[in-house]
C-alpha cells in the first residue's frame, strides 16, 4: 500500500514538473512571437513626419492648370535635352505642379571605394517654388 501511495505521489510530481516546463516554453514562445511581431510593424516618426508633409505638398499642388508644355519653354536648353524632350513627346502635354519620384533598391555608395548601401529613396519636387521633400529609407 505505501508503495502504491509512492508511485501516486512521484506521479504527480512528475506530472507537475511537465506542466511547470509546458507553461515556460509557451511563455517563451509566446515572448518571440510578440518580439517578432514588434518589429515587423514598421513605425518611424520621421516617416510620419515626411507623409504629412508631402500630404500638405500635394493638396498645395492640386489646383488644375491649362498651361502647355511647348517647344520655346527648352528653346535656351542645349540641343541635346531639346531633341530629349522632343523625342518624348512633352510638346503639347500640360504642365505639372509638383513631380514624384520613387527609387528602390539603389546602390548607394558612401565613399569612391566603399561598401554600397542598399537604400529606398523617395522625392518630391515643387515645380513653382525650388522645394524638395526627400526621405531615404
Amino acid at each position: 500500500m505505501l508503495l502504491l501511495k509512492q508511485k501516486i505521489c512521484n506521479m504527480k510530481e512528475n506530472n507537475s514538473k511537465k506542466g511547470i516546463k509546458m507553461k515556460i516554453f509557451v511563455c517563451i514562445i509566446a515572448v518571440i512571437v510578440v518580439v517578432v511581431v514588434w518589429f515587423m510593424i514598421p513605425f518611424s516618426p520621421l516617416k510620419g513626419e515626411f507623409r504629412a508633409d508631402t500630404e500638405k505638398l500635394r493638396v498645395s499642388c492640386r489646383t488644375v492648370t491649362d498651361k502647355k508644355i511647348a517647344k520655346e519653354n527648352f528653346s535656351k536648353l542645349p540641343e541635346a535635352l531639346q531633341k530629349y524632350v522632343e523625342a518624348c513627346g512633352y510638346d503639347g502635354t500640360i504642365t505639372m505642379n509638383y513631380l514624384h519620384m520613387e527609387y528602390e533598391d539603389v546602390d548607394f555608395m558612401q565613399a569612391k571605394n566603399g561598401p554600397k548601401l542598399k537604400i529606398n529613396y523617395s522625392q518630391y519636387n515643387r515645380v513653382a517654388e525650388p522645394d524638395r521633400l526627400a526621405l531615404i529609407d
